[in-house]
């Protein structure tokens, strides 16, 4: 179903379909909400999982220890959580820094599967986190894809783990087959569970 109404600066989108399900609103400050359901759960998945995730190398070796400093090449992590998903974290090198409480990952792949069999997978050029608080940041060339077709992408992304509020705010793209939402800067809230893209908002219909 699509349905669109326009009247001077207030417009309407709706589109549902198998994937993902999309409601756009933008009043006179371009403020969009999309409740979208998808990619909170790629978002909060992709910003939290990497805590705690103590899985070896092909040399043998752990990273996140309480008490040494890594640096580690061609690393895979795997983790099954308590719902029953499970992530495959592939990165071609990671560093540990106990003492700064911070990990890094560069060219960080992250493969979901949902129990139910649905594929998720994120990517980033580099990953940063804070082992003590959680807050996270993935940089460079960031996506996220479902195996439905729908993607998500900006260049910058932080997640604060006390806010529950996952943003950036550069250059913002959602899309699937059926439409393409650009826009500058984003909040997040996984308390709310809605997207708002704060400016230079532009959807198009395909």
């Amino acid at each position: 179903m699509l349905y669109l109404y326009t009247a001077g600066w207030t417009a309407m989108i709706g589109m549902r379909r198998k994937g993902l399900r999309w409601r756009v609103f933008a009043g006179p400050r371009r403020k969009v909400r999309i409740a979208a359901a998808v990619f909170l759960l790629v978002l909060i998945a992709a910003a939290g999982v990497l805590w705690g995730v103590r899985e070896t190398s092909k040399g043998g070796l752990k990273i996140l220890t309480e008490h040494t400093d890594l640096d580690v090449k061609d690393v895979l992590f795997t983790e099954v959580g308590a719902s029953g998903e499970k992530w495959e974290i592939r990165a071609q090198r990671a560093r540990y820094f106990r003492r700064e409480n911070k990990a890094l990952f560069d060219k960080a792949d992250i493969r979901l599967v949902l129990k139910d069999g649905k594929v998720f997978r994120v990517r980033g050029d580099r990953g940063s986190m804070n082992t003590s608080s959680r807050d996270m940041e993935i940089s460079g060339n960031v996506t996220v894809e479902s195996d439905s077709g729908d993607r998500f992408s900006t260049d910058r992304l932080q997640y604060s783990h006390a806010k529950g509020v996952v943003s950036t705010d550069g250059a913002v793209v959602l899309e699937n087959e059926r439409m393409r939402i650009d826009a500058v800067g984003m909040r997040l809230s996984l308390v709310r569970k809605e997207v708002a893209l704060l400016g230079r908002v532009k959807a198009e219909v395909r």
